[in-house]
């Protein structure tokens, strides 16, 4: 009868974990978001027109080595309805100790600030066991997109 109620406790306490890592709660030390902004033509922006280029720059700093894939999302920021992917880039990251490094990811906002969207932000998955890295949710540092004049 003690071993099942061990055997039991032991699949508890695997599932608790295993539900912790995927919900981001419990992570590894992970590299530090040092900066994100958002360029147009080489200039540092919050707001722009639409179908403009935009370009995403995202800032890693780590204390310890780190290497593994790192996804970098453009999301769409929905009043009252889920947010929506724009567009995402996969990078292969390999980090030496104390060092940073910068990542760019290029797009095209399709859709004015109004109505249900009211702008775009940056998100980072790291590998399972890292957690999730979402943009504050202010305006700015999230892009606001105006339409064309």
């Amino acid at each position: 009868m003690v071993p099942i109620i061990l055997i039991l406790v032991a699949i508890f306490v695997l599932v608790v974990l295993f539900g912790l890592f995927v919900s981001g709660r419990f992570f590894l030390p992970r590299p530090a978001v040092t900066d994100v902004y958002w360029t147009v033509g080489g200039e540092r922006v919050y707001t722009t027109q639409i179908n403009t280029r935009v370009k995403a720059h995202v800032f890693l700093a780590t204390a310890t080595e780190f290497s593994g894939e790192i996804i970098i999302k453009i999301k769409r920021d929905l009043r009252f309805w889920p947010d929506s992917e724009l567009t995402r880039q996969t990078f292969s990251v390999s980090m030496a100790s104390d060092s940073v490094r910068e990542f760019t990811l290029e797009f095209h906002p399709d859709s004015v600030s109004q109505g249900q969207l009211r702008g775009y932000y940056v998100e980072l998955d790291f590998p399972f066991g890292y957690g999730r890295w979402t943009m504050e949710n202010t305006y700015p540092p999230r892009l606001s997109v105006l339409p064309r004049d």
